[in-house]
């Protein structure tokens, strides 16, 4: 079992106007994919549908205000880099 505490802390870091909009399970979500893990191997380690990770991706993806994964990644290594790259 993932210490949630730890998901929060780590990704708030990262993007604490971000990651203190979302609930505990779209934290956990967003970690897996910042790892690259499709829908169905987050939903494997969540114990939930491939469906509901979906629906939580959309959350994600609306407060974060992008529409794919690949600009959300760029949002979270931005943090990491020191500097923020746009979305084609």
């Amino acid at each position: 079992m993932r210490n949630y505490d730890d998901i929060g802390k780590k990704l708030a870091a990262r993007r604490p106007d971000l990651t203190e909009r979302m609930s505990v399970r779209e934290r956990e979500v967003l970690e897996l994919a910042l790892t690259g893990a499709t829908a169905r191997e987050i939903g494997k380690r969540i114990c939930r549908s491939p469906t509901t990770v979906i629906t939580h991706m959309e959350h994600i993806f609306r407060k974060a205000k992008v529409t794919r994964r690949d600009h959300l990644i760029l949002e979270f290594a931005a943090v990491e880099t020191g500097e923020r790259q746009e979305a084609p």
